[in-house]
């Protein structure tokens, strides 16, 4: 029938085009294939719908039903790469350095703990299924992407209790005073944090070498607050 030669002929190009996600790990082209994966699960479910539609006439003139076993593998296989690219392009969209409205381009104060923390827990699990996926499919390219992802948001994680500490309610002048005092012992140099600076900016303090610190101050202004 000319319905199952167009239809093998699309299935056989829908795969190729499937077979081209095994080469691809450039992150900054994660909105790109995210449309391209959307595109080919659009033309998945067409040619799953397509296969009803012949099996149906298939059994309507007693043919043997032509089984297709191509297309439930096809469908199978895109999956793993669609959660990859789909995180990739979240993981850059909320903590690329290069972007205005990502998390580390926000004055910290305007950033929200709880919202952050859930999202970096999705984005984590969903990186821990993308890199075993690509491991067991053993494709090196995406395998090197989903490491590369897993070692950003390894980079971010540090910053969340910084975060949370630094948008305690209660927080003072006198607090961030205690901070900088922290920041700027022994230092030629004096250097001061405010809330107005972002992830950026912190980072070029070297302000991760001063969590614990920052973590037992914010404590502080937590529990005053408290029995204020």
């Amino acid at each position: 029938m000319d319905e199952t030669r167009a239809f093998q002929t699309e299935l056989e190009d829908v795969h190729r085009s499937v077979e081209k996600l095994k080469e691809l790990s450039n992150r900054r082209g994660a909105e790109e294939q995210v449309r391209n994966i959307a595109s080919i699960q659009a033309r998945l479910q067409k040619l799953n719908k397509d296969r009803e539609f012949i099996n149906a006439q298939e059994a309507d003139l007693d043919f043997e039903i032509t089984d297709f076993p191509a297309l439930p593998k096809i469908m199978k296989n895109v999956k793993p790469y669609e959660e990859l690219w789909k995180l990739a392009l979240d993981v850059y969209s909320t903590i690329d350095p290069y972007l205005t409205d990502a998390w580390t381009r926000m004055p910290i104060e305007e950033l929200d703990p709880d919202e952050i923390e859930d999202k970096f827990k999705t984005m984590r699990r969903t990186c821990n299924r993308s890199k075993t996926a690509m491991e067991q499919l053993k494709v090196k390219a995406p395998k090197n992407m989903a490491a590369q992802i897993a070692g950003v948001l390894d980079n971010f994680s540090q910053w969340i209790p910084i975060i949370r500490a630094l948008n305690i309610q209660g927080l003072k002048k006198k607090h961030l005073d205690r901070i900088n005092q922290k920041i700027n012992e022994g230092k030629d140099i004096e250097m001061n944090l405010e809330l107005s600076m972002d992830i950026q900016a912190l980072g070029s303090m070297d302000i991760k070498k001063f969590t614990a610190d920052i973590e037992e101050i914010s404590d502080i202004a937590g529990k005053e607050y408290q029995n204020e």
